[in-house]
């Protein structure tokens, strides 16, 4: 990648490798052994050229808005294998997506549109801590409590509204193979029982959660999972055949395939520490600050020159105190210098408050 060339011009500026997306779904269906089908969650990334890059790589997609859902039918996927998601629809929206063929992932029986293609959305009363954002086994809105699944199944019989499934979406950041080996196979035990009961069972949702390593974090040992993932997904099957399983990752397929391209503006020692201040922060990439982030800082590296390393404060543009990325060991960094912002491929751009203070929105550019 020539990146002074690309911050030629002007910064902020993402950079996606679709490519290496299409990589990693291919290695995760590899480990998966074919088992399962591979959905891109667009909450991580909905930049439109991007999704349309690597759409052939997947087969499907999960939205969680009008404005994703744009995206994802504008970048071709069939409406059958495109899943609305979120605890906060509007009954238009659910409507107009039961009726193209979209799978509607249910939060609540108040979701409900009889004649629907969905899946009942269970929060499971077991909470996994290896996921670092947790969503499920905790008090939240994501979700059926796990204790009330059979009364949640009777209400949406009586509204002519039966799901075909279940959707279980534990949480987000798993490195650990061994715990989402756990929620694979926990989802599949609710789903037997829920079948027991007279569920139609023809899909089983697992959600996201695959982690990217950073800082203590260890890498995701996406083989390990693959293969104790697919043996139990095999053995399912062959109790219900006929069923599908869906894992829809976003962070994992996409964090890595980009990078945020920044220059340093200023820099300046304020009672013996030394601050970076770049020209982009908060407003391209909030969850890398350090109030909004989780865990250790993203990676930085400094573009411009090699040699030894300082400690540096390095901070965004806006007036306040929250626009800041973290304390770094970088070399030398002057003004001009160009930094990469790693892991910026996933809840970034999109996730990001691009009009605050009036600043512009980034650029984004494709290397495929």
């Amino acid at each position: 990648m020539d990146a002074e060339a690309i911050a030629a011009e002007g910064t902020p500026v993402f950079v996606y490798r679709p490519a290496q997306v299409r990589q990693r779904a291919e290695q995760l269906r590899q480990a998966l052994e074919g088992t399962a089908h591979i959905h891109l969650a667009l909450k991580a990334n909905h930049h439109g050229p991007l999704v349309a890059a690597v759409r052939p790589a997947l087969d499907g997609a999960d939205v969680t808005s009008e404005g994703e859902l744009r995206a994802a039918l504008d970048a071709g996927f069939e409406p059958r294998a495109i899943s609305l998601s979120g605890p906060a629809h509007a009954p238009e929206l659910l409507r107009r997506a039961a009726d193209r063929g979209h799978t509607l992932s249910l939060n609540s029986v108040d979701d409900a549109v009889p004649g629907a293609r969905a899946l009942l959305r269970v929060n499971p009363s077991e909470r996994l801590q290896a996921f670092r954002s947790a969503t499920g086994g905790v008090p939240s809105p994501f979700g059926v409590p796990e204790e009330d699944l059979d009364a949640a199944l009777a209400i949406l019989t009586e509204k002519n509204a039966s799901p075909i499934g279940l959707h279980v979406h534990r949480g987000s950041q798993c490195t650990s193979a061994a715990a989402l080996t756990r929620h694979v196979v926990s989802t599949l035990d609710l789903a037997h029982r829920a079948a027991e009961r007279g569920l139609a069972l023809e899909e089983v949702n697992f959600g996201g959660g695959l982690g990217v390593a950073r800082g203590d974090m260890p890498s995701l040992d996406i083989d390990s999972f693959g293969r104790r993932a697919a043996s139990a997904l095999r053995r399912f099957g062959q109790a219900w055949p006929g069923v599908t399983f869906v894992i829809e990752p976003g962070r994992w397929l996409l964090a890595e395939a980009g990078v945020l391209l920044l220059r340093v503006r200023r820099r300046l020692e304020s009672r013996g520490e030394v601050f970076v201040v770049l020209d982009g922060g908060l407003d391209c990439f909030l969850f890398a600050t350090d109030r909004e982030r989780d865990g250790a800082p993203y990676p930085l590296r400094n573009l411009s020159r090699e040699g030894p390393t300082e400690a540096v404060s390095v901070v965004g543009p806006a007036c306040t105190s929250r626009d800041s990325l973290g304390r770094h060991r970088l070399p030398r960094c002057e003004v001009g210098d160009l930094i990469a912002v790693e892991q910026a491929g996933a809840y970034a751009l999109g996730a990001s408050p691009h009009g605050f203070l009036g600043r512009a929105a980034p650029r984004a550019v494709l290397l495929d």
